[in-house]
């Protein structure tokens, strides 16, 4: 993976965290969706139309990444989310973190940088053959 590629996949799961964080605060403004009516009335809350803004955002950015990597190795690194959002959780929602949530995401981590290791190394840019009338 690219520094250019990583750094996309990290603005990507950025994105898709604020859309998160967005809609639940748009969710909390306006309390539990029990019919159509009232999930039709979430969708006007100004925060939820940011936050499904930013997730539509985020995917784009996903699909250029996913472009141009093994989703077997790009996928896994999603669950960096759950890192994201717990966090975001946090602070802007005031969310407990228990410490055993503390080591589950540390889990996590741990688990997104084994499958980035495990990935397959880069192909080296072909040297060219020199032709048989040159001299090595």
């Amino acid at each position: 993976m690219t520094l250019a590629m990583f750094g996309t996949l990290l603005v990507a799961l950025a994105l898709g965290t604020a859309g998160n964080t967005f809609m639940k605060m748009g969710l909390n403004a306006h309390g539990q969706i029990g019919s159509i009516a009232s999930l039709f009335g979430a969708l006007m809350q100004v925060k939820i139309i940011i936050g499904l803004g930013f997730f539509v955002i985020s995917s784009m950015l996903y699909l250029v990444v996913m472009s141009k990597m093994p989703l077997g190795v790009l996928y896994p690194m999603v669950a960096l989310n759950y890192v994201f959002v717990t966090i975001s959780a946090r602070y802007f929602l005031d969310e407990p973190v228990t410490p055993l949530r503390v080591v589950a995401l540390a889990v996590i981590i741990v688990g997104v940088i084994l499958v980035g290791l495990s990935a397959p190394p880069r192909a080296k840019a072909e040297q060219p053959v020199p032709l048989a009338t040159e001299q090595v």
